[in-house]
């Protein structure tokens, strides 16, 4: 971590509650982003419709190509409320949050933290910010 970021946190999202959240959302709504005590955004999002409905995956197996829906993550774009310099991108699953949100000049990055470290799968995955 020390070798990709100056200054971080490791903190414990709940991913799988935020992904439940988010997925019965209406495209271009408003969700609550709880990071811990202090931190929390008020996100207006929609879908970016970067991954496309067609999406699929091709996976060689014993028995031959195996195609299936690609993905279960929900990449979405937007901003923070009352915040107009802001930027948000954020891709949501039920097991990570990936991406950033941006404000004036300072950035937020939330990565899973097993992008850095060797670490078990858990039910709540840490993130940085």
């Amino acid at each position: 971590m020390d070798k990709s970021f100056k200054d971080y946190d490791i903190m414990n999202i709940d991913s799988r509650s935020v992904y439940q959240a988010v997925s019965t959302l209406r495209n271009g709504s408003e969700i609550k982003l709880r990071i811990n005590e202090k931190t929390e955004w008020n996100l207006y999002l929609e879908n970016s419709e970067i991954i496309s409905p067609n999406y699929l995956v091709s996976e060689g197996t014993a028995d031959g190509i195996v195609r299936k829906k690609g993905t279960t993550a929900l990449p979405m774009q937007g901003y923070v409320v009352g915040q107009p310099n802001s930027r948000v991108s954020l891709t949501f699953n039920d097991n990570f949050i990936y991406g950033f949100i941006k404000i004036g000049q300072s950035t937020y990055f939330i990565e899973p933290l097993s992008h850095f470290e060797k670490v078990k799968a858990l039910i709540n995955l840490s993130c940085t910010v």
